[in-house]
């Protein structure tokens, strides 16, 4: 998918999904989470609500194939990129801090020179 077909992408509700969640499992502990459920959440603040419910995943399997299923939305691209000049990271290095592949930064990269 192109960022220029994203604005037109209906989105979950994450943050009904979440409180839904948050409601059934984590009943006692509402009132730590309400802070990270906001009305729009970048692919970036959504990833970090459910690392921080659910922790890192061990298997090795689980991991490969959530991160296959993953989609960023152009502001959060824009984000992972700027981190990147922020604090002065080659593709490999980014790559490994965000779980992404250093062909994806790439693209990213060649995509946004021409916008």
């Amino acid at each position: 998918m192109s960022l220029h077909s994203m604005k037109n992408e209906i989105k979950p509700n994450y943050r009904r999904i979440y409180s839904d969640i948050i409601e059934i499992k984590f009943h006692d502990k509402k009132r730590d989470f309400d802070h990270l459920l906001k009305e729009n959440m970048t692919a970036l603040e959504i990833m970090e609500l459910d690392r921080t419910l659910f922790g890192e995943i061990e298997d090795q399997d689980t991991e490969i194939f959530n991160q296959s299923h993953r989609s960023y939305d152009k502001n959060t691209i824009l984000k992972i990129l700027n981190y990147q000049k922020e604090y002065n990271l080659n593709n490999s290095q980014l790559s490994n801090q965000f779980k992404i592949s250093r062909t994806t930064i790439t693209k990213w990269k060649k995509f946004l020179k021409f916008i």
